[in-house]
Protein backbone atom coordinates (compact mmCIF):
# COMPACT_ATOMS: atom_id res chain seq x y z
CA UNK A 1 0.00 0.00 0.00
CA UNK A 2 1.28 3.35 -0.64
CA UNK A 3 0.32 5.28 2.55
CA UNK A 4 1.98 3.58 5.50
CA UNK A 5 0.05 2.14 8.41
CA UNK A 6 1.65 3.63 10.79
CA UNK A 7 1.36 1.84 14.63
CA UNK A 8 0.08 4.01 17.67
CA UNK A 9 -0.99 3.39 20.82
CA UNK A 10 -3.65 5.31 22.30
CA UNK A 11 -7.13 4.33 21.64
CA UNK A 12 -10.45 4.17 23.33
CA UNK A 13 -13.54 1.89 24.43
CA UNK A 14 -14.81 0.40 27.25
CA UNK A 15 -16.89 -2.90 26.44
CA UNK A 16 -19.50 -3.11 29.19
CA UNK A 17 -20.49 -6.62 28.41
CA UNK A 18 -23.09 -7.73 30.70
CA UNK A 19 -23.34 -11.54 31.44
CA UNK A 20 -25.78 -12.85 28.77
CA UNK A 21 -28.65 -15.42 29.34
CA UNK A 22 -26.74 -18.24 27.36
CA UNK A 23 -23.75 -18.30 30.71
CA UNK A 24 -25.54 -19.67 32.99
CA UNK A 25 -28.70 -20.90 30.38
CA UNK A 26 -31.24 -17.87 32.02
CA UNK A 27 -32.94 -16.22 29.22
CA UNK A 28 -33.94 -12.37 29.76
CA UNK A 29 -32.36 -12.12 33.36
CA UNK A 30 -29.68 -8.79 33.45
CA UNK A 31 -28.64 -7.71 36.75
CA UNK A 32 -28.01 -4.15 35.18
CA UNK A 33 -28.45 -2.23 31.88
CA UNK A 34 -25.28 -2.58 29.65
CA UNK A 35 -23.00 0.67 29.30
CA UNK A 36 -23.43 2.50 26.41
CA UNK A 37 -20.65 2.26 24.51
CA UNK A 38 -20.97 5.80 22.78
CA UNK A 39 -20.50 7.78 25.53
CA UNK A 40 -17.25 5.51 26.93
CA UNK A 41 -14.22 4.82 25.20
CA UNK A 42 -11.63 3.76 27.78
CA UNK A 43 -10.81 0.31 25.80
CA UNK A 44 -10.24 1.24 22.26
CA UNK A 45 -6.95 1.65 22.76
CA UNK A 46 -5.83 -1.61 24.20
CA UNK A 47 -8.75 -3.23 22.00
CA UNK A 48 -7.06 -2.19 18.75
CA UNK A 49 -3.44 -2.16 19.78
CA UNK A 50 -2.30 -4.93 16.88
CA UNK A 51 -5.33 -6.05 16.62
CA UNK A 52 -5.91 -5.86 12.71
CA UNK A 53 -2.82 -6.11 9.65
CA UNK A 54 -3.49 -5.31 6.08
CA UNK A 55 -0.60 -6.36 3.43
CA UNK A 56 1.87 -7.35 6.49
CA UNK A 57 1.25 -4.12 8.51
CA UNK A 58 -0.54 -3.11 11.99
CA UNK A 59 -3.13 -1.00 11.21
CA UNK A 60 -2.89 1.90 13.90
CA UNK A 61 -4.72 2.80 17.06
CA UNK A 62 -5.10 6.18 15.41
CA UNK A 63 -7.19 5.15 12.86
CA UNK A 64 -9.06 2.91 15.38
CA UNK A 65 -9.81 5.86 16.77
CA UNK A 66 -10.82 7.75 13.66
CA UNK A 67 -13.09 5.57 12.51
CA UNK A 68 -14.55 4.87 16.01
CA UNK A 69 -15.54 8.98 15.80
CA UNK A 70 -16.94 8.61 12.68
CA UNK A 71 -19.08 5.19 13.56
CA UNK A 72 -20.22 6.94 16.93
CA UNK A 73 -21.37 10.48 14.56
CA UNK A 74 -22.77 8.03 12.09
CA UNK A 75 -24.83 5.85 14.69
CA UNK A 76 -25.29 7.72 18.37
CA UNK A 77 -28.85 8.24 17.59
CA UNK A 78 -29.74 4.92 15.69
CA UNK A 79 -32.23 2.89 17.55
CA UNK A 80 -31.36 -0.29 16.17
CA UNK A 81 -27.42 0.23 16.10
CA UNK A 82 -28.11 0.45 20.05
CA UNK A 83 -29.92 -2.30 20.79
CA UNK A 84 -26.80 -5.15 19.07
CA UNK A 85 -24.38 -5.95 22.04
CA UNK A 86 -21.55 -3.86 22.07
CA UNK A 87 -19.50 -7.11 20.19
CA UNK A 88 -22.03 -6.88 17.53
CA UNK A 89 -21.02 -3.38 17.15
CA UNK A 90 -17.30 -3.48 17.67
CA UNK A 91 -17.42 -5.91 14.84
CA UNK A 92 -18.97 -3.51 12.24
CA UNK A 93 -16.08 -1.15 13.00
CA UNK A 94 -14.00 -3.46 11.86
CA UNK A 95 -15.74 -4.23 9.31
CA UNK A 96 -15.78 -0.22 8.77
CA UNK A 97 -12.00 0.02 9.35
CA UNK A 98 -11.46 -3.01 6.69
CA UNK A 99 -13.54 -1.62 3.82
CA UNK A 100 -12.50 2.14 4.34
CA UNK A 101 -8.41 0.95 4.45
CA UNK A 102 -8.99 -0.93 1.72
CA UNK A 103 -10.89 1.41 -0.50
CA UNK A 104 -8.61 4.40 -0.09
CA UNK A 105 -5.60 2.15 -1.31
CA UNK A 106 -7.72 0.78 -4.08
CA UNK A 107 -8.80 3.85 -5.12
CA UNK A 108 -5.76 5.61 -5.29
CA UNK A 109 -3.20 3.17 -6.52
CA UNK A 110 -5.31 -0.35 -8.38
CA UNK A 111 -8.30 1.83 -9.82
CA UNK A 112 -6.70 3.58 -12.87
CA UNK A 113 -9.26 5.95 -12.85
CA UNK A 114 -7.68 9.54 -12.89
CA UNK A 115 -9.23 13.40 -13.24
CA UNK A 116 -7.58 15.73 -14.64
CA UNK A 117 -6.99 19.61 -12.70
CA UNK A 118 -9.34 20.65 -15.94
CA UNK A 119 -12.00 18.24 -14.85
CA UNK A 120 -12.03 19.35 -11.19
CA UNK A 121 -11.95 23.20 -12.64
CA UNK A 122 -14.75 22.51 -14.58
CA UNK A 123 -16.91 21.17 -11.62
CA UNK A 124 -15.88 23.67 -9.71
CA UNK A 125 -17.01 26.19 -12.12
CA UNK A 126 -20.09 24.60 -13.03
CA UNK A 127 -21.98 23.21 -9.47
CA UNK A 128 -20.10 24.61 -7.01
CA UNK A 129 -18.90 28.47 -7.51
CA UNK A 130 -22.76 29.39 -8.46
CA UNK A 131 -23.46 29.17 -4.94
CA UNK A 132 -21.64 31.74 -3.78
CA UNK A 133 -20.41 35.30 -5.29
CA UNK A 134 -18.97 36.91 -2.69
CA UNK A 135 -16.18 35.84 -0.31
CA UNK A 136 -18.42 35.78 2.65
CA UNK A 137 -21.02 33.49 0.74
CA UNK A 138 -17.70 31.10 -0.01
CA UNK A 139 -16.77 31.14 3.43
CA UNK A 140 -20.33 29.87 4.52
CA UNK A 141 -20.44 27.74 1.92
CA UNK A 142 -17.08 26.24 3.18
CA UNK A 143 -18.24 25.79 6.17
CA UNK A 144 -21.30 24.16 5.74
CA UNK A 145 -19.27 21.50 3.68
CA UNK A 146 -16.51 21.07 6.22
CA UNK A 147 -13.76 22.65 3.66
CA UNK A 148 -11.14 24.30 5.49
CA UNK A 149 -10.00 26.08 1.53
CA UNK A 150 -10.66 25.96 -1.77
CA UNK A 151 -7.77 23.35 -2.44
CA UNK A 152 -9.59 20.77 0.07
CA UNK A 153 -12.69 21.47 -1.67
CA UNK A 154 -10.88 20.47 -4.74
CA UNK A 155 -9.15 17.45 -3.00
CA UNK A 156 -12.49 16.35 -2.35
CA UNK A 157 -13.70 16.91 -5.77
CA UNK A 158 -10.99 14.85 -7.53
CA UNK A 159 -11.98 11.98 -5.10
CA UNK A 160 -15.74 12.20 -5.35
CA UNK A 161 -15.22 12.29 -9.13
CA UNK A 162 -12.88 9.27 -9.34
CA UNK A 163 -14.83 7.16 -6.93
CA UNK A 164 -18.14 7.84 -8.72
CA UNK A 165 -16.35 6.73 -11.93
CA UNK A 166 -15.52 3.65 -10.69
CA UNK A 167 -18.45 2.88 -8.70
CA UNK A 168 -21.01 3.37 -12.01
CA UNK A 169 -18.52 1.13 -14.00
CA UNK A 170 -19.23 -1.54 -11.20
CA UNK A 171 -22.98 -0.63 -10.80
CA UNK A 172 -23.10 -1.20 -14.96
CA UNK A 173 -20.82 -4.65 -15.01
CA UNK A 174 -22.66 -5.95 -12.26
CA UNK A 175 -25.75 -4.98 -13.89
CA UNK A 176 -27.79 -2.63 -11.56
CA UNK A 177 -30.00 -0.32 -13.34
CA UNK A 178 -32.82 1.92 -12.58
CA UNK A 179 -36.51 1.73 -13.40
CA UNK A 180 -38.29 4.46 -15.52
CA UNK A 181 -40.21 5.33 -12.31
CA UNK A 182 -37.43 5.50 -10.24
CA UNK A 183 -35.48 8.05 -12.82
CA UNK A 184 -38.35 9.98 -13.24
CA UNK A 185 -39.15 10.24 -9.29
CA UNK A 186 -35.26 11.08 -8.09
CA UNK A 187 -34.80 13.38 -10.63
CA UNK A 188 -38.03 15.42 -9.98
CA UNK A 189 -37.08 15.34 -6.44
CA UNK A 190 -33.40 16.84 -7.54
CA UNK A 191 -34.89 19.61 -9.36
CA UNK A 192 -36.87 20.61 -6.74
CA UNK A 193 -34.14 21.05 -4.41
CA UNK A 194 -31.54 22.12 -6.57
CA UNK A 195 -33.77 25.28 -8.22
CA UNK A 196 -33.61 27.62 -5.61
CA UNK A 197 -34.87 31.90 -5.29
CA UNK A 198 -33.89 34.88 -3.51
CA UNK A 199 -37.21 36.69 -2.81
CA UNK A 200 -38.24 39.70 -1.34
CA UNK A 201 -42.22 38.86 0.25
CA UNK A 202 -44.88 41.04 2.13
CA UNK A 203 -47.51 38.65 3.69
CA UNK A 204 -50.75 40.12 4.67
CA UNK A 205 -52.28 37.65 6.85
CA UNK A 206 -55.98 36.70 8.43
CA UNK A 207 -56.27 36.61 11.35
CA UNK A 208 -58.71 37.24 14.52
CA UNK A 209 -59.07 40.82 13.65
CA UNK A 210 -58.88 40.39 9.70
CA UNK A 211 -60.99 38.79 7.07
CA UNK A 212 -60.15 36.93 4.06
CA UNK A 213 -61.58 39.93 1.64
CA UNK A 214 -59.94 42.64 3.85
CA UNK A 215 -56.52 40.67 3.61
CA UNK A 216 -57.07 40.68 -0.20
CA UNK A 217 -57.88 44.65 -0.55
CA UNK A 218 -54.90 45.77 1.66
CA UNK A 219 -52.82 43.45 -0.26
CA UNK A 220 -53.88 44.46 -3.83
CA UNK A 221 -53.25 48.21 -2.28
CA UNK A 222 -49.89 47.62 -1.45
CA UNK A 223 -49.09 45.43 -4.67
CA UNK A 224 -50.42 48.59 -6.47
CA UNK A 225 -48.17 50.97 -4.37
CA UNK A 226 -45.44 48.83 -5.05
CA UNK A 227 -46.41 48.94 -8.75
CA UNK A 228 -45.84 52.47 -8.63
CA UNK A 229 -42.34 52.81 -7.54
CA UNK A 230 -42.58 52.41 -3.49
CA UNK A 231 -40.14 51.19 -1.62
CA UNK A 232 -40.30 47.60 -0.74
CA UNK A 233 -38.55 48.09 2.44
CA UNK A 234 -41.37 50.33 3.73
CA UNK A 235 -43.73 49.00 2.77
CA UNK A 236 -42.64 45.66 4.44
CA UNK A 237 -42.53 47.55 7.92
CA UNK A 238 -45.72 49.09 7.35
CA UNK A 239 -47.54 46.05 6.11
CA UNK A 240 -45.75 42.51 6.87
CA UNK A 241 -47.67 40.69 9.64
CA UNK A 242 -44.20 38.43 8.76
CA UNK A 243 -42.01 39.35 12.05
CA UNK A 244 -38.49 37.94 10.60
CA UNK A 245 -39.27 39.18 7.22
CA UNK A 246 -39.60 43.02 8.98
CA UNK A 247 -35.89 42.73 10.00
CA UNK A 248 -34.50 42.65 6.64
CA UNK A 249 -36.91 44.36 4.15
CA UNK A 250 -38.51 41.19 3.37
CA UNK A 251 -35.58 39.18 1.82
CA UNK A 252 -35.75 35.71 1.76
CA UNK A 253 -32.34 33.76 0.55
CA UNK A 254 -32.32 30.24 -1.14
CA UNK A 255 -36.30 29.41 -0.99
CA UNK A 256 -36.98 25.81 -2.26
CA UNK A 257 -40.18 24.32 -3.45
CA UNK A 258 -41.83 21.71 -1.25
CA UNK A 259 -41.46 24.18 1.98
CA UNK A 260 -44.64 26.46 1.23
CA UNK A 261 -48.01 25.69 -0.41
CA UNK A 262 -48.82 24.55 -3.91
CA UNK A 263 -49.86 27.98 -4.88
CA UNK A 264 -46.58 30.15 -3.54
CA UNK A 265 -44.26 27.29 -5.15
CA UNK A 266 -46.44 27.47 -8.48
CA UNK A 267 -46.04 31.40 -8.80
CA UNK A 268 -42.58 32.11 -7.74
CA UNK A 269 -40.88 29.01 -9.75
CA UNK A 270 -42.44 29.83 -12.84
CA UNK A 271 -41.82 33.28 -12.31
CA UNK A 272 -38.24 35.45 -13.81
CA UNK A 273 -35.53 37.47 -12.30
CA UNK A 274 -36.67 40.79 -11.50
CA UNK A 275 -40.73 40.17 -11.57
CA UNK A 276 -43.03 41.89 -9.01
CA UNK A 277 -46.02 38.78 -8.34
CA UNK A 278 -49.69 39.67 -7.67
CA UNK A 279 -50.95 38.53 -4.20
CA UNK A 280 -50.41 35.21 -3.92
CA UNK A 281 -53.53 33.56 -2.01
CA UNK A 282 -52.89 30.89 0.53
CA UNK A 283 -54.23 29.66 3.85
CA UNK A 284 -52.44 32.24 5.93
CA UNK A 285 -53.51 34.95 4.02
CA UNK A 286 -51.88 36.85 0.82
CA UNK A 287 -48.07 37.20 0.19
CA UNK A 288 -46.85 39.79 -2.64
CA UNK A 289 -43.08 38.56 -3.45
CA UNK A 290 -40.57 40.12 -5.54
CA UNK A 291 -38.26 37.21 -7.31
CA UNK A 292 -34.90 39.07 -6.66
CA UNK A 293 -32.82 35.72 -8.41
CA UNK A 294 -33.38 32.54 -9.23
CA UNK A 295 -30.90 30.37 -8.78
CA UNK A 296 -30.34 26.89 -11.18
CA UNK A 297 -28.05 24.45 -9.61
CA UNK A 298 -29.51 21.16 -11.42
CA UNK A 299 -27.51 18.90 -13.12
CA UNK A 300 -28.25 17.24 -16.48
CA UNK A 301 -30.65 14.55 -16.46
CA UNK A 302 -28.85 11.36 -17.72
CA UNK A 303 -25.48 13.26 -15.90
CA UNK A 304 -27.67 12.70 -12.08
CA UNK A 305 -29.33 9.61 -12.84
CA UNK A 306 -25.55 8.12 -12.94
CA UNK A 307 -25.32 9.56 -9.67
CA UNK A 308 -28.64 7.68 -8.59
CA UNK A 309 -27.38 4.55 -10.19
CA UNK A 310 -24.25 4.43 -8.01
CA UNK A 311 -26.62 5.19 -4.65
CA UNK A 312 -28.71 2.08 -5.88
CA UNK A 313 -25.40 0.05 -5.99
CA UNK A 314 -23.91 1.33 -2.81
CA UNK A 315 -27.18 -0.05 -1.04
CA UNK A 316 -27.25 -3.27 -3.35
CA UNK A 317 -26.02 -6.83 -2.79
CA UNK A 318 -23.60 -6.19 -5.53
CA UNK A 319 -21.84 -3.46 -4.37
CA UNK A 320 -21.10 -6.07 -1.39
CA UNK A 321 -19.74 -8.97 -3.70
CA UNK A 322 -18.07 -6.08 -6.28
CA UNK A 323 -15.92 -5.04 -2.39
CA UNK A 324 -15.42 -8.66 -1.86
CA UNK A 325 -13.83 -9.10 -4.91
CA UNK A 326 -11.71 -5.96 -4.77
CA UNK A 327 -10.43 -7.13 -0.68
CA UNK A 328 -9.60 -10.57 -2.26
CA UNK A 329 -6.50 -8.74 -3.26
CA UNK A 330 -5.56 -7.62 0.15
CA UNK A 331 -3.82 -10.04 3.06
CA UNK A 332 -6.19 -9.19 5.72
CA UNK A 333 -5.69 -10.67 9.11
CA UNK A 334 -7.37 -9.77 12.04
CA UNK A 335 -5.02 -10.59 15.34
CA UNK A 336 -7.16 -8.86 18.13
CA UNK A 337 -8.53 -11.81 20.81
CA UNK A 338 -11.56 -10.06 21.09
CA UNK A 339 -12.61 -9.75 17.45
CA UNK A 340 -11.38 -13.51 16.90
CA UNK A 341 -13.57 -14.51 20.20
CA UNK A 342 -16.46 -12.91 18.94
CA UNK A 343 -15.76 -15.02 15.44
CA UNK A 344 -15.18 -18.35 17.25
CA UNK A 345 -17.86 -18.03 19.14
CA UNK A 346 -20.04 -17.18 16.49
CA UNK A 347 -19.03 -19.74 14.31
CA UNK A 348 -19.53 -22.63 17.20
CA UNK A 349 -15.95 -22.80 18.24
CA UNK A 350 -16.39 -22.01 22.17
CA UNK A 351 -13.41 -23.66 23.33
CA UNK A 352 -11.09 -21.62 21.41
CA UNK A 353 -13.17 -18.36 21.89
CA UNK A 354 -12.84 -18.71 25.88
CA UNK A 355 -9.66 -19.03 25.63
CA UNK A 356 -9.45 -15.94 23.21
CA UNK A 357 -11.89 -14.18 25.83
CA UNK A 358 -9.52 -14.87 28.20
CA UNK A 359 -6.24 -13.47 26.11
CA UNK A 360 -8.51 -9.93 25.90
CA UNK A 361 -9.38 -9.74 29.48
CA UNK A 362 -5.25 -9.87 29.91
CA UNK A 363 -5.20 -7.44 27.10
CA UNK A 364 -8.11 -4.85 29.12
CA UNK A 365 -8.44 -5.85 32.60
CA UNK A 366 -12.41 -5.65 31.43
CA UNK A 367 -14.27 -8.22 33.65
CA UNK A 368 -16.99 -8.20 31.04
CA UNK A 369 -14.37 -10.80 28.83
CA UNK A 370 -14.41 -12.93 31.58
CA UNK A 371 -18.30 -12.81 31.56
CA UNK A 372 -18.09 -14.25 28.43
CA UNK A 373 -15.27 -16.52 28.86
CA UNK A 374 -17.63 -18.14 31.19
CA UNK A 375 -20.12 -18.31 28.60
CA UNK A 376 -18.16 -19.81 25.98
CA UNK A 377 -16.84 -22.71 28.52
CA UNK A 378 -20.39 -23.46 29.93
CA UNK A 379 -21.59 -23.98 26.01
CA UNK A 380 -18.60 -25.77 25.55
CA UNK A 381 -18.99 -28.09 27.95
CA UNK A 382 -15.44 -27.55 29.58
CA UNK A 383 -15.97 -27.49 33.16
CA UNK A 384 -12.53 -27.78 34.01
CA UNK A 385 -11.35 -24.34 32.20
CA UNK A 386 -15.09 -22.54 33.73
CA UNK A 387 -14.00 -23.09 37.29
CA UNK A 388 -10.43 -21.54 36.68
CA UNK A 389 -12.37 -18.66 34.61
CA UNK A 390 -14.74 -18.14 37.29
CA UNK A 391 -11.31 -17.84 39.81
CA UNK A 392 -9.91 -14.75 38.03
CA UNK A 393 -13.53 -13.15 37.80
CA UNK A 394 -13.71 -13.56 41.50
CA UNK A 395 -10.26 -11.45 41.86
CA UNK A 396 -11.78 -9.08 39.56
CA UNK A 397 -14.83 -8.62 41.24
CA UNK A 398 -15.22 -10.15 44.11
CA UNK A 399 -18.59 -8.88 44.94
CA UNK A 400 -20.25 -10.40 42.18
CA UNK A 401 -22.18 -13.51 42.88
CA UNK A 402 -22.42 -14.99 39.27
CA UNK A 403 -18.88 -16.10 39.34
CA UNK A 404 -19.85 -18.07 42.52
CA UNK A 405 -23.11 -19.50 40.94
CA UNK A 406 -21.46 -20.48 37.80
CA UNK A 407 -18.38 -22.09 39.53
CA UNK A 408 -20.34 -24.24 41.76
CA UNK A 409 -22.41 -25.59 38.34
CA UNK A 410 -18.83 -25.89 36.82
CA UNK A 411 -17.59 -28.31 40.18
CA UNK A 412 -21.19 -30.07 40.19
CA UNK A 413 -21.02 -30.56 36.48
CA UNK A 414 -17.45 -31.97 36.92
CA UNK A 415 -18.28 -34.94 38.80
CA UNK A 416 -18.64 -33.60 42.25
CA UNK A 417 -22.08 -33.24 42.82
CA UNK A 418 -21.87 -32.79 46.74
CA UNK A 419 -19.85 -30.04 46.88
CA UNK A 420 -21.70 -28.44 43.73
CA UNK A 421 -24.39 -28.33 45.90
CA UNK A 422 -23.31 -26.99 48.97
CA UNK A 423 -21.83 -24.15 46.71
CA UNK A 424 -24.90 -23.67 45.42
CA UNK A 425 -26.92 -23.50 48.81
CA UNK A 426 -24.36 -21.02 49.53
CA UNK A 427 -25.00 -18.55 46.91
CA UNK A 428 -28.59 -18.98 47.48
CA UNK A 429 -27.86 -17.67 51.42
CA UNK A 430 -25.76 -15.07 49.97
CA UNK A 431 -28.90 -13.92 47.01
CA UNK A 432 -31.14 -13.11 49.80
CA UNK A 433 -34.28 -11.70 48.63
CA UNK A 434 -31.95 -10.30 45.23
CA UNK A 435 -34.89 -11.17 42.33
CA UNK A 436 -32.27 -11.71 39.68
CA UNK A 437 -29.65 -14.04 41.21
CA UNK A 438 -32.54 -16.34 42.93
CA UNK A 439 -33.58 -16.37 39.55
CA UNK A 440 -29.97 -17.92 37.86
CA UNK A 441 -29.56 -20.28 40.70
CA UNK A 442 -33.42 -21.37 40.20
CA UNK A 443 -32.46 -22.28 36.68
CA UNK A 444 -29.50 -23.88 38.00
CA UNK A 445 -31.26 -25.85 39.99
CA UNK A 446 -33.70 -27.12 36.81
CA UNK A 447 -30.98 -27.62 34.15
CA UNK A 448 -28.58 -30.03 36.71
CA UNK A 449 -31.94 -32.26 37.32
CA UNK A 450 -32.74 -30.79 41.12
CA UNK A 451 -36.11 -29.64 39.93
CA UNK A 452 -37.52 -29.67 43.70
CA UNK A 453 -34.53 -27.38 44.71
CA UNK A 454 -35.31 -25.21 41.97
CA UNK A 455 -39.49 -25.36 43.01
CA UNK A 456 -38.31 -23.48 46.61
CA UNK A 457 -37.23 -20.68 45.37
CA UNK A 458 -40.15 -18.76 45.33
CA UNK A 459 -39.58 -15.60 42.75
CA UNK A 460 -41.83 -12.49 43.47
Amino acid sequence: MKKKIILATSLVVVIAIAVTAAVLTVKNLKNEKEDDIFKNMSEIERLGYEALKINGTYVSTDVFREEYNKFYQKYKNNAEMLQKTDEERYELLLNQIINNIVLEDYFENKANVTVSDEEVEAYVAKYVKPRYSTSEEQADYFQKMGFSNEEDMKKYIRNYLIKQQVYFDAAKRYGVTLTDEEKEEAYQTHVTQNIKADIKSILIAVNENRTKEQAKEIAETVYSKLKAGESFEELVKQYSDDSDGKENGGLKKNVTAGYNEKQFDDAVFNAKEGELLEPIELNKGFEIVYVEKIKDFTHPKDEYLEIVLVEKFLNSDEYNEWLDSIKKDYDIEITGPSFRAFKAFKDGNYNEAGILYQQTYERTKNPGYIDRACEAYTLAENWPELIKVCQIGYKARPDNLLYYIHEAKGIYKNGNQKEGLKKLKKAQSKAKDNIYYLGVIKNVYEEIGLKEEAEKIKLN
